[in-house]
């Protein structure tokens, strides 16, 4: 055996390999020092964890897990779900772009130049939609918004 045992140490340890493996893998484990210090370090560990005392759950651990079950979504429900919400994704990005005629900054030039600067509320906001220099006005001044 020319590789590493990697997993196969963990089978080697719980006594699941067939007689033929085991043999082959405690060949190989007097041969690597790599396999033979992890196989130690391995067994170790486990008998670390299995010293460690049982703890008890927390009050109402069990019922909580077990109720999480009852809150769940349908699988078909959920699937569902998903295709609808590509779906519409996919329609969203592969609808074309609608232009509007006339484009909007033309209009808003066309209320700005027809009307009083004072008292319409839609000529006040011009200044945010139209650049500055199509204003041209001697009489009266907008205030900034």
């Amino acid at each position: 055996m020319s590789e590493h045992l990697d997993d196969r140490l963990s089978a080697l340890l719980d006594g699941r390999l067939d007689a033929a493996d085991e043999a082959a893998a405690r060949a190989h484990v007097a041969e690597c020092p790599a396999c033979a210090a992890e196989l130690h370090a391995v067994a170790a560990t486990r008998s670390w964890l299995r010293a460690l005392p049982a703890v008890d759950p927390p009050t109402g651990f069990y019922e909580h897990m077990l109720g999480r079950g009852r809150h769940r979504m349908p699988v078909g429900l959920g699937v569902l779900a998903a295709g609808a919400a590509a779906a519409i994704a996919l329609a969203s990005m592969s609808a074309p772009a609608r232009r509007v005629k006339p484009t909007i900054n033309p209009l808003v030039e066309d209320h700005v130049v027809s009307a009083s600067l004072v008292d319409d509320p839609v000529a006040q906001l011009s200044p945010i939609v139209v650049p500055t220099t199509v204003f041209v006005s001697t009489s009266t001044t907008v205030p900034p918004p």
